[in-house]
């Protein structure tokens, strides 16, 4: 997820750390509810029924949380449901797959929301993924790419495009020499329809 990102120094605590957090948090406490519900004596069966009981919906809510990250992860179907590694990796889906949640369980850093402008090469919080103007087809459409941009870049790129589109316009606006202007030896045809007047 983050491989578009740099790395940096001051914990974030962002949503997905969150997440983490709260995975860790489940790990700890099913570790001290299988110790509870361990039969042990003078234990009463009671106790280790209740300390299975816990156990059940803390592992229960530990496997919701997992399917949770993997669907920020790997995003879902339009049906709702989770995408598989094989979905969204084009190949080693799985390895792939474990590489980023890896990663998110790691701290986020503020600079790690810094994405690099594709254009002018700076880290910014102020790039995003654009939507440009690059050229138009012969049934007159304009076509698009998409790149990761500064809004810098973003308005050049913009103000670049709409330059070169009024070009071609202004060009066939603007007269000829060869109707402004005659070419010495020839005859003024305006003078002969009128009269020969200067």
């Amino acid at each position: 997820m983050r491989g578009y990102f740099s790395s940096g120094s001051k914990p974030l605590h962002g949503f997905l750390d969150r997440l983490a957090e709260h995975l860790q948090v489940l790990d700890e406490a099913i570790e001290t509810a299988q110790s509870l519900a361990k039969p042990k004596k003078p234990a009463s069966s009671r106790d280790t029924i209740q300390g299975l009981k816990i156990l059940r919906d803390l592992i229960s809510e530990r496997n919701a949380t997992l399917d949770r990250i993997q669907a920020v992860l790997l995003g879902r179907h339009e049906t709702g449901v989770t995408r598989s590694p094989e979905d969204v990796y084009l190949g080693d889906g799985q390895i792939l797959f474990e590489r980023e949640f890896h990663r998110m369980l790691q701290p986020w850093r503020e600079s790690d929301l810094r994405i690099k402008c594709e254009e002018c090469g700076r880290s910014s919080n102020e790039v995003y993924r654009r939507r440009i103007r690059v050229g138009v087809n012969h049934w007159g459409s304009e076509e698009t790419e998409d790149h990761r941009l500064c809004d810098r870049c973003f308005k050049k790129l913009e103000s670049d495009f709409e330059k070169v589109q009024a070009e071609p316009a202004a060009e066939k606006e603007a007269p000829s020499p060869a109707e402004t202007t005659t070419n010495q030896g020839e005859i003024d045809i305006t003078r002969l329809i009128d009269g020969g007047k200067d």
